[in-house]
């Protein structure tokens, strides 16, 4: 299913993520991550992954799996 982010820090990371700018995207997440957010967990585990930062990747996507058992991803 489509659905719209429910964060507006995430439309701002991915926008910035695909300037090239994946420093900024995660800067720009925070604000997200802070609350929790589940999209914003998710980018981030990405990011962090795509940067080669196994171990915050992997924090990432654990805080996702133990706060939204139910995410689909």
């Amino acid at each position: 299913k489509k659905r719209a982010t429910a964060h507006p820090a995430v439309s701002e990371a991915v926008r910035l993520h695909l300037a090239g700018n994946g420093a900024g995207a995660q800067q720009a997440l925070r604000p997200a991550l802070l609350v929790g957010n589940a999209d914003a967990l998710l980018l981030a585990g990405q990011l962090a992954f795509e940067a080669g930062a196994l171990e915050e990747a992997a924090a990432h996507y654990r805080r996702l799996a133990e706060t939204k058992p139910d995410h689909p991803y």
